[in-house]
């Protein structure tokens, strides 16, 4: 498959040359040495045939934009000019444009799509996932071996640009916008698309190392989060952790209220031990100056630092003892829950002290530290180890129980961690539920809060878990994962004592 990209990306080469000639870039007064994209525009200059020019002798405007139809056009041209017949459905195409032919090529190829029906929006700007598409596309949508993203606006696995830009950024074509964003709807400018191409065709690509086991990541978050808190809110998260792990006490902020909820809401979900090392400004009500904010350490800052990379070794223990990097969703999900099932136990003399309010100790530290805790504290951590691994999750309120509710293709399903400790080894009757199932419970959906329980600050979409395609699964009781087919072994019991060996096909999970 690498090959066959590079053979693709190298006919790259031939084209690209929309734009009237310009000067080599060191004539260009717009690029200058050291800027990210110097020896992008140089390599683009003097590469034979010139693959992009400037707009004038003296400019080669880095920061103007691209149009969807100038990208596709490039693609086009790349590979030969080829004519195609099919037929045009976008209105906004006409057969006199210059990009007409290049339009329904890649159309017709999977390359690019319209933005509806019938219009491609040739004139608007390519943002920088189409751009991270297109590329895919046309290098033959190669697999990549990563499966969790870096980029806090990068993670929802059900968006046509998810596996372009992990890919992209597999092979070092992107690095992001930011260390914790890539900007997926900002508009790309000539600058970041010429860089793009060296990456990609100056040399052979260097795809990432697979991982041979599972590493921590400071920043993890869930589309759940950016659904009900939303992106900005998940980025100054990010912001923090950073600011943490590099043993400072300031981070961009934008306001007193994201301030409130990121200290509040984010660090018992998303990095656990912080629950025990950081704390909120002296001064909490004014903590956000100019667009900075401050927090303070609850230990020295060298503790601190000792104290995570202690927590670090123990998520990275827990995860490569219980599945594989490659795994998919559905597998590191009855995974960690049998996991849950045989190192954790329910701690009864919390839930009495939380019963009678003096349970404020309790939290998602102490669960994965102690292996001990009540409800609250084991869904937490239960989701909170899905998302180390790329798994969509996080919990639901429920009466006065919380469980996870995870994502897999799209679909939603409760999980309960906590109900299952009940349980005999393996049952999985509390995997994988729908909305039906657990009300079976005694639960009202109506009165599920999902991720917040102050849901009257952030309206919740209108999850549903319908989705019937485990239901099977919780009358049995877990027996074997064959990985390579794809297929998960279960035993049933009968009333009598005997018991059948059934099998689960969870291809595509």
């Amino acid at each position: 498959m690498k090959k066959k990209a590079l053979s693709i990306m190298s006919a790259l080469c031939m084209v690209l040359s929309l734009l009237p000639f310009g000067a080599a870039a060191a004539n260009f007064q717009d690029v200058t040495s050291g800027e990210y994209y110097y020896d992008a525009v140089e390599w683009a200059q003097s590469h034979e045939p010139q693959i992009t020019q400037g707009i004038s002798d003296t400019s080669f405007g880095p920061d103007s934009t691209c149009k969807r139809c100038e990208i596709v056009t490039f693609l086009w041209r790349a590979f030969g000019e080829e004519k195609v017949t099919g037929e045009n459905p976008f209105t906004d195409v006409k057969n006199t444009d210059y990009f007409y032919d290049a339009v329904l090529w890649a159309v017709e190829k999977g390359i690019a799509t319209g933005t509806d029906k019938t219009h491609f929006s040739p004139h608007d700007p390519c943002t920088r996932e189409q751009v991270a598409s297109f590329v895919w596309g046309a290098s033959g949508k190669p697999h990549t071996s990563v499966q969790v993203s870096p980029f806090a606006d990068v993670l929802n696995k059900e968006t046509y640009s998810f596996t372009p830009i992990l890919w992209a950024y597999e092979n070092g074509i992107t690095k992001g916008a930011s260390a914790n964003s890539f900007s997926p709807n900002a508009p790309c400018t000539r600058a970041q698309i010429v860089t793009f191409l060296y990456r990609a065709l100056a040399k052979p690509l260097s795809p990432v190392k697979p991982a041979d086991g599972f590493t921590f990541r400071p920043k993890v978050a869930s589309q759940y989060l950016i659904e009900i808190f939303g992106e900005q809110k998940v980025e100054t998260w990010f912001n923090l952790v950073d600011a943490v792990m590099a043993g400072n006490d300031t981070f961009a902020c934008p306001d007193q209220e994201t301030y409130n909820w990121v200290m509040g809401q984010f660090p018992n979900k998303c990095f656990p031990v912080l629950t025990e090392l950081i704390d909120y400004a002296y001064d909490r009500e004014h903590s956000v100056e100019d667009g900075v904010a401050s927090f303070t350490y609850r230990v020295p800052r060298e503790e601190a630092a000792a104290k995570i990379e202690e927590f670090a070794k123990l998520v990275e223990g827990i995860l490569n003892e219980t599945m594989k990097p490659d795994y998919s969703d559905f597998e590191k999900a009855v995974s960690l829950f049998l996991y849950f099932r045989e190192h954790y136990t329910y701690d009864y003399a919390a839930a009495e002290d939380v019963e009678n309010g003096v349970g404020f100790y309790t939290n998602t530290f102490r669960l994965l530290t102690g292996k001990t805790g009540i409800c609250h504290e084991i869904s937490n951590a239960y989701s909170y180890l899905l998302m180390q691994t790329g798994v969509d999750a996080t919990t639901v309120m429920g009466g006065n129980h919380e469980w996870s509710y995870i994502r897999l293709n799209g679909k939603n399903y409760h999980t309960d961690p906590t109900y299952a400790l009940n349980y005999a080894p393996g049952e999985l009757f509390y995997f994988l539920m729908t909305d039906a199932n657990r009300c079976e419970d005694g639960f009202e959906k109506e009165k599920f809060i999902y991720c917040s329980n102050y849901s009257q600050d952030h309206p919740h979409p209108s999850y549903a878990a319908d989705d019937e395609t485990f239901i099977n699964l919780r009358f049995g009781c877990f027996d074997s994962l064959d990985h390579e087919s794809r297929i998960l072994n279960y035993i049933i019991a009968g009333e009598g004592g005997e018991q059948w060996t059934k099998t689960f096909g969870y291809g595509g999970y």
